[in-house]
């Protein structure tokens, strides 16, 4: 991108580059002057997921990610070209997540909201006033009721708009004790409003100002800041800098998380950024892992609850990007909405290894990749989900996978355990495996339902198959179709990458879905005591088939707004373009929008003149807006427009992708 000190500046868009990005209000007047609809691209599109069943009263583990200050890349609301993001993946253990900052009003850049949804997690901003600045502050918003009620009805505004779920509100510095009655009136009143338009939101307050209205940390739950009998929404503080706190922070975080939660309270995990800000990014998944596996025995693990399950196990980072296996951005990147669903167990046996790969994706900039040593004749399983999903309805299963070994020699199958593993229906993924059960059956979706096999079909799995329904996953036009519809364009079949998919019926689902496994097994050789093998694990997608129906909807009005061209100086009749596409669509959850441009004179990652004819892609968008940056359009010769084409493809949440000839097109003409 082009850095022009003399571009127009745009509201909420960084200077010189024109990218949106996500700020703070730094200041009462620009809260109480905020309007809905000023800020589009900040707009968090994730519902949040029904996660936890489990209705019964528990503590709760909350992280306050105050990373360096917060809106660091984050703030490159269509991601940034580094993928040294700060980021979090273990969510099963969370039940809210605060974005914090020092700023006034500290409103959640969007992929923070639309990755912590995806998980069921709640995503608070921070209301902060500190030191003298804030007594100055607080004395304006607290002069009177309906000043105070104004803010937080601002506040309560502000939360709906972007899509998140609530506030911590810090108050650091002295109340003035007259106006300590406003301060709880104000606090109530933002809770019950919230609470009113939003279900499930989330008001916490730290502990700093007493009733009195002095500036004293208690440290303690007591007469002078008590919450009433709500014992688990008190939350015990843990700082990862170990600033007085009890085990010293960082590695021995996990001592004091042990006191928390012997005594059955919440923990408040502050600033676990620690682990990239001590050190560094070069090691950074090995250390957050490290981090949060010395916590996880203290943290209520969440399991998922709802379909669909869509995912390439993407942390929303990457040093290139990948689609269907090819990689297309070649370049680093990080964007946290493209964050995918994250496993919430990963558990194997002994000689067995699980990783994040990077070097290879299907989808993202990741996948799993799981390594080891399988004796002859013998299988071992991977957990990946904890679940309880109630199912009555067919089910739509597909899995991409690598096998690095001779798959005469190891296979696998995906298992789905029902009733406390009474019940195993596995998805083998032999194409040619077994004696048919039954023949397959033409469904109500267009493809047929899968043959099931004999449990026979999987030989050294006899306390597995003796419980197992199998079947065998679908090929020929079934398999043609689902290929077509799931990339949204004919791909070709010599990938490394190989997919199958399987059409459950419903009869299979009398009990809740309580894990998604895989079974890797050794097939028996008399010559051979063991085999090595990688399996990558590059997209996983269990929905209800039901989305395959008008799912291949395309957007309308596309336009292009805001336009700005610089033309070249040189012979080459070169322009850059900025501006802001937009478009309508049916508001849905966990749909996103791939961008594509034909007719650009060089590519945009990374400067390389193209062939005009490519299609190139550009980026992803998770609103119905997508900002494009100096594109490079050529118009070839004296008095001809410049001319460009924009393809926006929707891809819905259930992964499945609209095919381009069914996307709606724009066609740019511009004459400087």
């Amino acid at each position: 991108m082009v850095d022009d000190p003399n571009r127009e500046t745009l509201a909420n868009f960084e200077p010189g580059t024109t990218e949106p990005i996500c700020q703070p209000l730094k200041t009462l007047e620009s809260v109480l002057s905020w309007q809905p609809g000023d800020d589009c691209f900040n707009i968090a599109t994730q519902a949040l997921v029904k996660n936890n069943v489990e209705k019964k009263v528990r503590p709760h583990t909350l992280v306050c990610h105050d990373m360096a200050g917060g809106y660091l890349l984050d703030r490159f609301v269509q991601g940034a070209d580094s993928s040294e993001y700060y980021r979090h993946y273990h969510w099963q253990y969370l039940d809210s997540f605060i974005y914090f900052s020092h700023y006034f009003v500290t409103i959640p850049p969007p992929g923070w909201t639309n990755a912590a949804h995806k998980h069921g997690v709640l995503m608070l901003g921070t209301f902060i006033t500190e030191w003298d600045d804030g007594l100055e502050r607080c004395k304006a918003f607290l002069k009177d009721e309906d000043t105070y009620k104004s803010l937080a009805d601002k506040m309560v505004a502000i939360t709906k708009f972007y899509n998140f779920d609530g506030w911590l509100v810090n108050i650091e510095n002295k109340i003035e004790p007259e106006k300590v009655k406003n301060l709880l009136g104000f606090v109530e009143y933002l809770t019950v409003e919230l609470h009113r338009e939003i279900p499930n939101s989330k008001v916490i307050w730290y502990d700093s100002v007493i009733e009195d209205g002095s500036l004293k940390w208690q440290d303690q739950l007591n007469d002078k800041n008590r919450a009433g009998d709500r014992r688990c929404d008190v939350y015990v503080g843990v700082d990862v800098f170990g600033r007085n706190c009890f085990g010293g922070g960082g590695w021995n975080t996990n001592k004091a998380m042990s006191v928390i939660s012997n005594h059955k309270l919440s923990a408040a995990i502050f600033a676990p950024g620690w682990v990239c800000e001590k050190h560094g990014h070069e090691h950074f998944v090995e250390n957050q892992n490290r981090f949060w596996n010395l916590l996880s025995e203290f943290c209520t693990p969440n399991v998922i609850s709802c379909l669909p399950i869509v995912t390439s196990f993407c942390h929303g980072c990457g040093t290139k990007y990948y689609r269907h296996g090819q990689v297309i951005k070649n370049k680093p990147w990080g964007n946290l909405s493209c964050q995918q669903l994250q496993p919430n167990i990963v558990n194997s046996a002994e000689d067995i290894t699980v990783d994040y790969c990077t070097m290879d994706a299907y989808h993202g900039g990741g996948c799993l990749e799981v390594t080891g040593k399988l004796k002859s004749d013998k299988y071992t399983t991977l957990g990946i989900f904890s679940s309880s999903i109630k199912v009555d309805h067919p089910l739509l299963v597909s899995y991409t996978y690598q096998m690095i070994a001779d798959e005469k020699d190891v296979g696998f199958c995906l298992y789905l355990r029902c009733d406390g593993g009474q019940k195993i229906i596995s998805l083998v993924s032999d194409q040619e495996v077994g004696e048919r059960q039954s023949q397959s059956t033409v469904s109500d979706y267009g493809i047929d339902f899968s043959d099931k096999l004999f449990n026979s079909s999987l030989p050294c799995m006899t306390d597995i198959s003796q419980h197992s329904s199998v079947y065998a996953t679908l090929s020929g036009d079934s398999q043609i179709s689902l290929q077509a519809t799931f990339h949204g364009e004919d791909i070709s079949t010599s990938s490394k990458w190989k997919t199958r998919y399987y059409l459950v019926p419903s009869e299979e689902f009398n009990n809740d879905i309580q894990e998604i496994a895989l079974c890797c097994y050794a097939r028996k050789k008399e010559d051979v005591s063991s085999v090595d093998f990688t399996f990558k694990l590059g997209y996983l997608q269990i929905v209800n088939p039901i989305s395959l129906i008008n799912n291949s909807k395309e957007v309308s009005d596309l336009q292009l707004s805001d336009d700005q061209w610089t033309e070249s100086t040189d012979a080459d009749r070169n322009a850059l373009v900025s501006g802001t596409l937009k478009w309508n669509y049916p508001s849905t959850s966990g749909v996103h929008f791939n961008i594509f441009c034909v007719g650009l004179k060089t590519d945009p990652h990374d400067n390389t003149e193209i062939d005009t004819s490519s299609r190139v892609f550009i980026g992803q968008a998770f609103v119905n807006m997508y900002r494009i940056c100096d594109l490079c359009v050529s118009s070839g010769k004296a008095d001809t427009p410049y001319s460009f084409k924009v393809i926006v493809q929707p891809v819905n949440n259930a992964g499945f992708t609209t095919p381009f000839k069914n996307c709606s097109t724009l066609t740019v003409n511009h004459t400087l």
